[in-house]
């Protein structure tokens, strides 16, 4: 899937300010390895599993709703 972290189009870069990405509050650190983040392009949010290499556009089944709320 296009955008997903390591992929390279998505994750934020080397080119990318820390700053910029901490004021908008992304990384989202979520449950069992999942964590949140937003293409550098669109702006989209998708969800990388560390634990699992998997990458997804939806919000994972385990994703709390309260936390869907920060996208």
């Amino acid at each position: 899937m296009g955008g997903g972290y390591g992929g390279g189009q998505g994750a934020p870069g080397p080119n990318v300010s820390e700053d910029v990405w901490a004021a908008q509050g992304y990384p989202v650190q979520g449950p069992n390895g999942w964590v949140q983040y937003r293409t550098r392009d669109t702006g989209e949010p998708y969800f990388h599993n560390h634990r699992t290499n998997e990458t997804v556009w939806d919000r994972p089944a385990d994703w709390p709703a309260t936390m869907q709320g920060q996208i």
